[in-house]
């Protein structure tokens, strides 16, 4: 146990540099999304499917099957069905 006195002395000497040394690293002031302006960002829905389209294009190549899980924040006025059709002829164009 003659190890004890030591840990605690090297315990109580570093613990003025801690308390100096977060003098000169300051902790940073919260930020938040809410306080920045939002950049605008055209919305062009032609590109977006275009892109879209490339990306699932290029997985299928890939042999990765693309699972895009949006049905869980669909509400209960879609008409399942037909979306389902629209997505499935778009995937395979």
């Amino acid at each position: 146990m003659r190890w004890l006195p030591t840990l605690l002395l090297v315990l109580a000497a570093s613990l003025p540099s801690l308390v100096v040394a977060a003098g000169f690293s300051p902790m940073p002031a919260v930020a938040r999304m809410t306080d920045a302006t939002k950049a605008a960002v055209p919305f062009d829905l032609v590109t977006l499917k275009r892109n879209w389209k490339q990306r699932i294009a290029l997985m299928r190549a890939a042999g990765v099957l693309p699972l895009i899980d949006i049905e869980s924040t669909m509400g209960d006025d879609v008409d399942r069905r037909r979306w389902r059709a629209t997505w499935t002829r778009m995937a395979w164009r």
